[in-house]
């Protein structure tokens, strides 16, 4: 069960100790509601937007790297959240790692630094990696089709199945989808 026993708790600590931000919200459980987190962003257009999803058993690992690189930002990241997630059984989901509920780690980052931004992030998901990180389908990755095929697996197989019998004209493709998901 999400939520239940103490990992939460150092989570949190972690979080608080590694992640060098001006502006960090946790939207855990118990801690915030989700009103409170919204006036931390979204800021668009005036930023892009990472969130990597790591299995939660790999928290305090995955947030002191995050801290580790955050620490080399500068002043590219406007804010950073961090979620639990409890597991699901979606196909496409990011949120479930092996069975496992996940923690969310995001970043809105400055428009204007774009490149730079680009490059720090995939720094960062290049060495979340370990972890089985799965990038959030609508926000940026630098993750190739072939990586994301790695992470998916299976479900991703099944799913462009169901997307060719259901789809077979290819009405619902376009560029994203293409690159990212069907893979023509």
């Amino acid at each position: 069960m999400c939520c239940s026993g103490s990992w939460w708790v150092d989570a949190v600590a972690a979080a608080l100790l590694v992640l060098p931000l001006t502006r960090l919200a946790l939207c855990l459980p118990l801690s915030r509601s989700q009103e409170d987190c919204q006036a931390f962003g979204p800021q668009a257009p005036l930023e892009i937007q990472f969130e990597f999803f790591v299995p939660l058993q790999f928290a305090k690992e995955a947030l002191t790297i995050t801290g580790e690189h955050a620490s080399q930002w500068g002043t590219l990241a406007l804010y950073n959240e961090v979620r639990v997630i409890a597991a699901d059984n979606l196909w496409l989901s990011p949120s479930t790692i092996d069975g496992q509920d996940t923690l969310a780690i995001a970043f809105g980052m400055d428009k204007e630094q774009e490149p730079a931004a680009m490059k720090a992030a995939g720094k960062l998901e290049a060495a979340l990696a370990q972890f089985g990180a799965k990038p959030h389908w609508a926000k940026l990755t630098t993750l190739s089709l072939a990586q994301l095929e790695e992470r998916y697996g299976e479900k991703l197989v099944k799913f462009r199945k169901l997307a060719a019998e259901l789809d077979p004209a290819g009405k619902f493709k376009n560029e994203w989808s293409k690159r990212y998901v069907l893979g023509k």
